[in-house]
């Protein structure tokens, strides 16, 4: 325990801006450890609720050891096997499974994407800082949601990670999803909505039906679409992205009425299909000279069977 003093030029400052201060700490890293309750005020354990409040020059305040808390070094979890689809100078694809986090939230998570790529790649820790990131997201240049499977790239090397970001960014790719959804869906079609974050923890998105001039996080998104089969009140279809936004395909096609199967956060609870998890997979991508393809998971191809009797 490090005990912190306190003098009469800090009274009055908040505690979130003396920890900084203090311990040279990052916001960010601030958060974390008080979100991790080490720190003591009074001998009273605070949290990140405190992080406004002022202190005193009578004040006592303590810290616990939180080295480990804001670490930004990815664990290797060599435990963890994952399929390369495609691998090249500076860049690796796997096939995520579905239930897999892409990187760790928290320095001391070690069941993910990033966990895993790390055992064989050891290069991979701090690829992307020149961009601000680097750390616990090392290496990521797009992301797939927890429970979606498929193609993933991640970036090996500096160069390559800014180049793949920057074609990111100019939507200089072909990323085509499988999807099963409710109801029958026309054959083909393209659509354009207005998406914003309604939530952060959970994460929750929303269709914005008027535009919203307060809100600066608005983005405008499109995806095209063709059906490949269809069953007594669900669809396969094959969807391409335009662009890429957070729950993009999830919340316009629910915004549609033909929510994916299994997506706790966009589909009636009540409807007749349930699956394990949102029956969305990354089939390929294309970007540059890189060209991956991931074949349907089992829980997948298991419920195209059921739905096919």
């Amino acid at each position: 325990m490090q005990t912190l003093p306190i003098t009469a030029n800090d009274a009055g400052m908040r505690i979130d801006k003396f920890l900084a201060q203090a311990l040279g700490l990052s916001r960010r890293e601030v958060l974390l450890v008080l979100e991790h309750k080490c720190v003591y005020l009074n001998n009273h354990t605070l949290t990140q609720k405190a992080k406004g409040q002022l202190i005193t020059a009578t004040d006592s305040l303590s810290i616990a050891d939180y080295s480990n808390i804001i670490s930004t070094e990815i664990i290797a979890n060599p435990n963890i096997k994952l399929e390369i689809l495609s691998e090249g100078n500076g860049y690796v694809v796997v096939d995520k499974p579905a239930g897999l986090p892409v990187m760790p939230l928290k320095a001391h998570e070690t069941d993910t994407v990033l966990n895993a790529v790390i055992a064989h790649h050891p290069e991979l820790q701090d690829v992307g800082q020149t961009g601000g990131e680097g750390g616990l997201r090392s290496g990521v240049v797009h992301r797939l949601d927890t429970d979606t499977s498929g193609a993933l790239v991640i970036a090996t090397e500096e160069q390559r990670w800014q180049n793949l970001r920057e074609a990111f960014t100019a939507h200089q790719t072909t990323k085509k999803y499988r999807a099963i959804v409710h109801g029958t869906v026309p054959d083909s079609g393209t659509k354009h909505m207005n998406l914003v974050i309604a939530q952060h923890k959970p994460a929750k998105v929303r269709v914005v039906t008027r535009p919203e001039q307060s809100n600066s996080s608005e983005r405008e998104c499109d995806l095209s679409w063709r059906t490949l089969e269809t069953f007594h009140s669900a669809s396969l279809i094959e969807v391409q992205l335009g662009t890429g936004f957070m729950h993009q395909i999830r919340v316009m096609f629910a915004h549609m009425g033909h929510p994916v199967i299994g997506d706790k956060v966009y589909s009636n609870p009540t409807v007749a299909f349930k699956a394990d998890r949102q029956m969305l997979h990354a089939s390929s991508i294309e970007v540059l000279d890189i060209e991956a393809h991931s074949p349907d998971p089992e829980d997948f191809t298991r419920l195209l069977e059921v739905l096919g009797r």
